[in-house]
């Protein structure tokens, strides 16, 4: 999930014609190409830094989770902007599947490992 969040920063910061057809004028009324592409690069940079230092502190899972939820968040956000485009398109169900609800389970292993992490640091217990 966090590749995927970096690599759709870099595309739609890489090209600003990407989201030039009618299926994103919902989307684009949030917000412009470039700051979708900076919010999903940054999100993504977030989750990959914090899978790399995962464990070394305490509070890495708590930067996980963020990132995650953040992730939720984007790709809930474009599901909807299709959707008030035009419901008959299959970009509805990919970010809702594949983007927001792996997102989610995502989220949620985040939440366990913040949970186990606060137990052995206040507590000595998993």
């Amino acid at each position: 999930m966090a590749l995927g969040c970096l690599v759709m920063g870099l595309w739609l910061l890489h090209s600003q014609v990407s989201m030039a057809t009618p299926a994103y004028a919902q989307l684009l009324e949030m917000a412009g190409e470039m700051s979708w592409g900076a919010i999903f690069l940054l999100n993504g940079l977030i989750h990959i830094l914090s899978l790399y230092i995962n464990g070394c502190r305490w509070w890495t899972p708590l930067l996980r989770l963020f990132a995650c939820i953040g992730s939720t968040v984007l790709y809930l956000s474009f599901a909807l902007g299709f959707y008030l485009s035009g419901p008959q398109t299959t970009a509805i169900p990919t970010y809702l599947v594949l983007g927001s609800a792996m997102s989610a389970s995502c989220a949620y292993r985040a939440y366990v490992d913040c949970i186990t992490g606060l137990r052995r640091k206040y507590h000595g217990i998993v």
